[in-house]
């Protein structure tokens, strides 16, 4: 769970920064370098994008293993709850056998 909490929160972390995409300069830039400048971060988003949808694949498949995993072993309580169930009772084991009494020792009547 905490691998699946912390995959999201790193998604979520590359996804705002790929969105965000701030200049690092101060200066605007000029007008010519704009358009130059769109089609490199369109491949970087197409490329973030892509690693985006393998890591989110990889989550569902695991998600889908992990899934089949719990299925299998609910089947395997339900069976040995079967068993159990089914099992004829034994009484030396749903009885305990109590430790003997012992008589309380007899001290002497003082006279």
């Amino acid at each position: 769970m905490k691998k699946l909490a912390a995959l999201t929160l790193w998604m979520f972390l590359v996804s705002g920064t790929a969105l965000a995409d701030t200049p690092k300069k101060a200066d605007p830039q000029p007008a010519d370098a704009a358009p130059a400048a769109k089609p490199k971060a369109a491949t970087k988003a197409d490329k973030s994008d892509a690693a985006i949808a393998a890591q989110l694949e990889e989550l569902r498949q695991t998600l889908q293993s992990q899934q089949e995993q719990l299925q299998m072993l609910k089947e395997e309580l339900a069976k040995r709850d079967r068993q159990i169930d089914e099992a004829p009772p034994q009484p030396t084991l749903m009885q305990p056998k109590r430790a003997p009494r012992l008589p309380k020792p007899r001290t002497p009547r003082p006279k």
